[in-house]
């Protein structure tokens, strides 16, 4: 049976990845934890990890993370149409177009 539970989270993730170029990072990483931080909080998520990307492919600024888990697609597609595009008109409205947002659909294969 939690095996089958697994199999549903699995089919029900959401990433979000945020890049940050250089000149904001300190502006962001305040944001991040003032204000991103408690938002995330406040949309009563089942389960999320939110965490700073290492990579040797971005020289430029920096990655950070937000991979939800929901327990259904059903309640993944109702976050993505109304609490993620506040986010993302929140996030827009401190920084304009300068963090640039990426949205990721995780859909089970095996």
């Amino acid at each position: 049976n939690s095996n089958k539970i697994y199999k549903n989270l699995i089919m029900s993730l959401l990433s979000i990845t945020f890049h940050c170029p250089e000149p904001l990072l300190g502006q962001w990483e305040k944001y991040l934890s003032e204000q991103l931080v408690s938002h995330i909080e406040n949309y009563d998520l089942d389960e999320y990890i939110l965490s700073e990307v290492y990579t040797e492919m971005i020289t430029e600024g920096k990655n950070y993370n937000l991979l939800i888990f929901f327990k259904s697609k059903s309640d993944r597609n109702a976050f993505i149409n109304q609490k993620f595009r506040l986010l993302q008109d929140t996030i827009e409205s401190v920084f304009g177009e300068d963090i640039m947002i990426f949205e990721t659909h995780l859909n089970r294969i095996k």
